[in-house]
């Protein structure tokens, strides 16, 4: 799978192994699950189970992780995009470019929000040009990144 497909998810029911599992993943997505039945207590069976259903059920994904510049994208923003009516078609346009990684819609002043990756800043403009021209799209802010400070995902399971 070459990205999340978040459209219809509901929320995951985890028991306490379940969250643990998933701790252990997000800390090493290599982890054999011999390894981590001994770490929660269970058969390699029950662990093989687990890590399965989570898996069916889109609660984890693993994959790799690379920074975008050992690719070639050294420019990276986030367009905050206002729509007329069609925000759903709109976002349904923006989600098919190959170069945003993160799309949500929000309320307030901005219907949209993409975060996209660029080679060069002649990239980014092109991009920014391409979401412009998507009908119902009424306009863009770019807000460009200068320095990527922190870049992790890993919620916290209460």
């Amino acid at each position: 799978m070459r990205g999340a497909r978040l459209h219809g998810l509901k929320p995951a029911k985890l028991d306490e192994v379940d969250r643990e599992l998933v701790r252990l993943l997000q800390e090493d997505g290599r982890r054999s699950l011999s390894e981590m039945a001994r770490e929660v207590g269970l058969s390699h069976a029950s662990v093989r189970s687990r890590i399965n259903r989570l898996l069916d059920e889109r609660i984890v994904t693993i994959t790799a992780i690379t920074h975008p510049e050992t690719h070639g994208y050294t420019q990276s923003a986030t367009i905050a995009i206002r729509t007329d009516h069609r925000v759903a078609a709109v976002s349904d346009a923006v989600a098919e470019i190959p170069e945003v990684y993160y799309l949500v819609t929000v309320t307030g002043e901005f219907d949209l929000l993409a975060e996209l990756m660029a080679r060069d800043t002649e990239h980014l403009q092109e991009l920014v040009m391409q979401l412009r021209a998507v009908p119902g799209v009424v306009s863009t802010t770019t807000l460009p990144f200068v320095k990527t400070v922190k870049w992790m995902y890993s919620p916290e399971f209460t």
